[in-house]
């Protein structure tokens, strides 16, 4: 049985509009309100990760996902 990936980058926040590193912070309205949008049209997942970042957690919860937390997809903290 074949394998499918979808990698969904998380909504934009204010530093990632300003195209800066983002820290722990909240997507913007906009962001949320897209990803509604998108909830219906994904395709069915048998399994969903996240990083644990609050960005992709707000993601996540915005496309109807409940995705568990990966440590190993967390931004590099250099």
């Amino acid at each position: 049985m074949p394998t499918r990936l979808l990698l969904i980058a998380h909504g934009a926040t204010e530093a990632t509009r300003r195209a800066a590193f983002p820290r722990d912070e909240p997507i913007e309205t906009a962001a949320r309100d897209a990803a509604v949008q998108l909830r219906d049209h994904l395709p069915r997942a048998d399994r969903t990760y996240a990083a644990p970042e609050r960005r992709t957690a707000e993601t996540a919860a915005a496309l109807g996902l409940a995705p568990e937390m990966q440590l190993l997809l967390a931004d590099i903290n250099l």
